[in-house]
């Protein structure tokens, strides 16, 4: 019996060290990302402001040093972020009968890190992404937004973003 006290007090006090040990580090919020796009297909979207926080969260995850917690009351630091501009800029040279298509997903984004509710610092991101497509007939694809391209655009921006702020 005494094996058996002595087992469950050395599991209890290991148990309470993990959880202590655990919870080091300044902790974090992701505010809600607002979408202040003024031009093109993705003005007021939010799902676009959605996933973007969601990407935020993500990056904030994979670093050790900062704990991600679910409300700003709780937090130390929070950040906002803020699209400014979300589009595609295509660009065309041909010559006879062959072609080229240049299309470059542009995202700018801002974002402001907070400590204790006062301001810390601000930072602009911009990240671009460049689909290049070549061909021997004139294929027009009105300048449509490849997921991909945007996916990967939204991301290196994103970490950059986070990056700059932390």
């Amino acid at each position: 019996m005494k094996t058996f006290k002595r087992s469950a007090l050395f599991v209890f006090f290991f148990m309470l060290f993990l959880n202590v040990n655990a919870q080091t580090g300044p902790t974090i919020f992701v505010d809600t990302v607002v979408n202040n796009i003024q031009l093109g297909s993705f003005v007021g979207n939010k799902n676009l402001a959605f996933g973007v926080r969601n990407i935020a969260q993500e990056i904030i995850n994979e670093q050790d040093s900062l704990i991600l917690v679910g409300s700003k009351d709780k937090s130390e630091y929070s950040i906002q972020i803020e699209l400014i501009f979300f589009d595609v800029v295509t660009t065309n040279s041909g010559f006879s009968i062959f072609h080229e298509d240049k299309s470059t997903t542009v995202i700018r984004m801002k974002g402001v890190l907070y400590k204790n509710g006062k301001k810390v610092k601000q930072e602009f991101s911009e990240g671009k992404s460049t689909e290049i497509s070549t061909s021997t007939i004139i294929i027009d694809e009105g300048g449509k937004f490849n997921q991909e391209s945007a996916s990967s655009a939204i991301k290196k921006t994103t970490i950059n973003l986070i990056d700059k702020l932390l």
